[in-house]
């Protein structure tokens, strides 16, 4: 227990900040604060890091996408990016890039897995915009080209 003693006035002062920061905004979020971009957004796939795109699927409302990309250190971030626009054909077609963050992932192994995305914002924003309930979009990835039905 002496140890305890000696380590109480270090962790008072943490406890304390850990406890005013409970109250901080909601906009303050950890995924903000951290860079982020929210899903849907008009980011792009050159702001982030490196990642190659093999693979595209959708199942439901869905979206699979088998990645590969550098590291093994760190945890790496992942986000769909779209610019907001369809383009006008029959059916419409969307482009939708994939974000990546490394965290400074400085590992060198090569790694692979199957990420998934919720793909209703896509599906109301069709929905909202050509005033339907169901419909297909031909969405364009760097993994492929696949279509989505609703």
């Amino acid at each position: 227990m002496p140890r305890l003693h000696a380590c109480l006035p270090a962790l008072v002062p943490a406890l304390l900040l850990g406890l005013l920061s409970c109250g901080a905004d909601e906009d303050d979020s950890a995924a903000d604060a951290a860079g982020v971009p929210d899903a849907f957004s008009a980011c792009t796939a050159a702001d982030g890091d490196p990642t190659w795109l093999e693979t595209a699927s959708i199942t439901d409302d869905t979206l699979s996408l088998d990645v590969s990309y550098g590291g093994g250190c760190e945890t790496h971030t992942f986000q769909i990016c779209w610019d907001g626009s369809f383009a006008e054909s029959a059916p419409v077609q969307v482009w939708l890039e994939l974000w990546h963050d490394a965290a400074g992932d400085g590992c060198e192994a090569e790694l692979s897995e199957t990420l998934t995305f919720d793909l209703t914002p896509l599906k109301a924003s069709w929905q909202a915009a050509y005033g339907a309930e169901s419909g297909e979009i031909t969405v364009h990835t760097g993994g492929g080209t696949v279509v989505y039905s609703f």
